[in-house]
This record gives structure tokens, sequence and C-alpha cells, in this order.
């Protein structure tokens, strides 16, 4: 029976393989965990964002409905006005009638 030669433990291997494991421990941890944080930021603030877009929206459609209101108010104000002349020039035109 011949004895077996001993095993030599391929160092260089398991010096490849735990430096691999801290490069991925390194990876996960410094590098993938403060970009997720980073990325859960930029998500609270495309929120925000979006929550004041939603507000200048609503101002806007009020300001929107204020200024047809106003245009509205302006155009029948300018018809009483006109209306309101046309009534004076008949009330001149009469007067000026009675008078000859």
């Amino acid at each position: 029976m011949e004895i077996a030669p001993p095993v030599r433990q391929p160092w260089l291997l398991i010096a490849a393989s735990v430096i691999l494991a801290v490069l991925l421990v390194y990876v996960v941890v410094g590098a993938y965990m403060p970009s997720r944080q980073h990325a859960a930021g930029l998500e609270a603030e495309i929120r925000e964002v979006y929550r004041n877009e939603a507000d200048l929206q609503g101002q806007l459609d009020q300001a929107l409905k204020r200024a047809d209101q106003l245009q509205k108010q302006l155009s029948a104000l300018a018809s009483e006005r006109d209306a309101l002349v046309l009534r004076v020039r008949d009330l001149e035109r009469a007067l000026l009638r009675r008078q000859r």
C-alpha cells in the first residue's frame, strides 16, 4: 500500500477567494447601499417636485378661471357702457329736437 502524498493547500486560490469576498462586501456595503440611499433621496425630491407642480397647476387653474371671470365682467361692462352711450346720444338728440 502506497502512502498518498500530502495535499498542498492552494494558497493563491484561497487568497484570491478572500480578496473576492472582501471586494463583494465592499461593493454591497460600500457602494450599493449609499447609492440606494441616494436614489431614495432623489425619489423623495421627485415626489416633492410633483407636489409643487400640482400646487402650481391648481394656482394656474384658479388664475385662468379668475381671468375668464374678469374678461366676462369686462365684456359685460363694455356692453353696458355702449348701451349707456347710445342712451345718452338718444337723449341728447331728443333734447336737441325739443329745443328747436
